[in-house]
C-alpha cells in the first residue's frame, strides 16, 4: 500500500490506495474460478452431462431470466433498486448474441454473461440429479434444488466475480435476494418444460397405443 502510487504509476495516492485494494479480491475470484471449473468438469464426468447441443437453449433461457428481472426491477416502485439495477447490468454480455439466440431474435432477446450461464449450468446438474428416476412431476422441489445450486462452492465463486464486477456490497441482502431468484426463476421455467416435455410424450405414447389397438381389431375382424 505505501508504494501503490509507484506501483501503479499514479499521482493520486488515494486513487492508487483503492486500485490496490480491490486487486485481491478480484485475483482471488479469478483463481477459485479456475479452480471450480476444473473441479466442475470432474463433477460432470460422474454425472449427467449437458450436450453441446443443449447449450443454446439454455443461453436463451438465461437471457430470458435476466430480461424478466429487468422489467421487474424497472416496474418495482422500491428507491433502494440501484444495487439491484447493477446487478442485473452486469448479468448481460457485452459481446455479440450465441448463434442460437441470433437466430431467434428480433432485437429484444438479451445474451447472458458467460459468469450466469455457467451458474445456471450447475442449476441444470442439480435439476437433473433431483428429477432422476422420480415421479416429481406434480411436486418438484424448486426450493430444495435452489438451496443445493445458490450453496455450491462454483456458483458462490462465480456470483462473487459479478458482485464484485456490479460494485455492489458483499455484505448486503440485495446481491443474496438477486442470486436466489434467479436461480428460482430458471429452476421454474425448468420445471415447467420438464412437465410439458413429460406430458407430450405420454399424449404420443398414448397414440401409439389406440393405433395398435386399432390395427389388431382389423386384424380380428378379417
Amino acid at each position: 500500500m505505501p508504494e501503490s502510487a509507484k506501483l501503479l504509476n499514479c499521482k493520486d495516492s488515494r486513487v492508487a490506495n483503492i486500485v490496490m485494494i480491490h486487486i485481491p479480491d478480484h485475483l482471488v475470484g479469478f483463481v477459485n474460478v479456475n479452480r471450480m471449473r476444473c473441479s466442475s468438469a470432474e463433477t460432470e464426468t460422474n454425472s449427467e452431462k449437458i450436450e453441446s447441443s443443449e447449450h443454446g437453449p439454455l443461453e436463451y433461457i438465461a437471457g430470458y431470466v435476466v430480461q424478466k428481472l429487468c422489467k421487474a426491477c424497472r416496474k418495482s416502485s422500491k428507491t433502494d433498486s440501484t444495487e439491484l439495477d447493477s446487478l442485473l447490468q452486469c448479468l448481460k454480455s457485452e459481446h455479440d448474441s450465441s448463434s442460437f439466440i441470433l437466430s431467434r431474435t428480433r432485437g429484444g432477446l438479451v445474451t447472458p454473461s458467460d459468469d450466469l450461464v455457467r451458474i445456471l449450468h450447475q442449476a441444470e446438474l442439480h435439476f437433473r440429479v433431483a428429477v432422476q428416476g422420480k415421479q416429481v412431476l406434480r411436486n418438484i422441489d424448486v426450493d430444495s434444488i435452489c438451496f443445493v445450486t445458490i450453496s455450491s462452492p462454483i456458483v458462490k465463486s462465480l456470483w462473487e466475480n459479478i458482485v464484485l464486477s456490479s460494485g455492489v456490497t458483499k455484505s448486503g441482502d440485495t446481491q443474496k435476494l438477486c442470486l436466489e431468484n434467479v436461480v428460482k426463476l430458471y429452476l421454474k421455467v425448468r420445471s415447467f418444460s420438464y412437465a410439458r416435455k413429460y406430458i407430450t410424450q405420454f399424449k404420443i405414447k398414448e397414440k401409439q397405443g389406440k393405433k395398435k389397438a386399432l390395427r389388431k381389431d382389423l386384424k380380428l375382424d378379417s
